[in-house]
């Protein structure tokens, strides 16, 4: 992200390095949404032609960590189109106060956990008497807009990112005949999932499962690494500044010369 030329806001580099590193596959959201100071609303909006409407004074009292979590969520509203699925939704501006905190739950829900830093008490699910791990809304209205915007045919490969039994679910409602879904949330052991098996069977939907590195596996690296056998400097093959960081990250979106960039303070 970038200050507006009408103002700068305070914290904005420590912020944007902080969620850059903490979340980096939002990188090109980050950087690719403006911000503009604007002081005396007392709060930090977005709207739906991707600017960031921040107050100075208030940005000014807040941690990188906090800055950057802010930051982070209210990409993760554009991503999400919340915007736009208000509109589908229906949503009358007398609603629309309870839309917005039902799309902060939304987001919280997942990014909370992965270590976000909110400033003040950020809305949970469970503040709004909702269970864990859903997307807000109508899943029907949900599949029905997804398959709208693809011609009716569905996602071609849906990957289930939450660990929820419903969001598995659902999984199979969004993709297409021949399609592939990824179920790379892991749900609690001994959990069930009702599944179509007719819908899996004659539409030929491809399930697979992803698990990351067992402690073995990091035994083996961090042997190989003791050992010598692998330096750093074969992936760590550029060094920048901290001023450089944003060229580095554009860069980084169009090219896939540098493996790892050193960003040296």
């Amino acid at each position: 992200m970038s200050s507006h030329a009408g103002g700068e806001v305070p914290g904005l580099a420590a912020g944007r390095l902080w969620a850059a590193s903490h979340f980096p596959y939002l990188a090109s959201g980050l950087f690719g949404a403006q911000v503009l100071a604007k002081p005396g609303i007392a709060t930090v909006a977005v709207d739906e032609g991707w600017r960031l409407h921040a107050d100075p004074e208030l940005t000014a009292a807040w941690t990188p960590a906090q800055l950057g979590s802010v930051l982070v969520h209210h990409v993760s509203h554009l991503l999400r189109a919340h915007g736009e699925r208000a509109v589908a939704a229906g949503i009358i501006p007398d609603d629309a106060r309870t839309w917005i905190r039902g799309a902060d739950a939304e987001i919280n829900d997942d990014l909370v956990p992965a270590g976000l830093e909110l400033p003040g008490h950020p809305v949970l699910p469970g503040h709004l008497g909702a269970d864990e791990g859903l997307l807000m809304g109508n899943h029907a209205s949900l599949a029905t807009e997804l398959k709208s915007r693809t011609a009716g045919r569905g996602a071609d490969m849906v990957i289930e990112a939450i660990g929820h039994p419903e969001a598995w679910e659902l999984a199979t409602q969004l993709v297409r005949r021949g399609g592939t879904i990824n179920f790379f949330g892991g749900c609690p052991s001994g959990t069930k999932v009702g599944l179509d098996t007719g819908l899996l069977h004659y539409s030929e939907i491809t399930c697979k499962a992803s698990f990351h590195h067992t402690p073995a596996h990091i035994r083996k690296a961090l042997d190989i690494v003791g050992n010598g056998d692998i330096s750093a400097k074969d992936f760590v093959n550029r060094e920048e500044p901290l001023t450089n960081l944003l060229e580095v990250m554009r860069h980084l979106m169009s090219h896939n010369g540098h493996l790892k960039t050193a960003i040296v303070p």
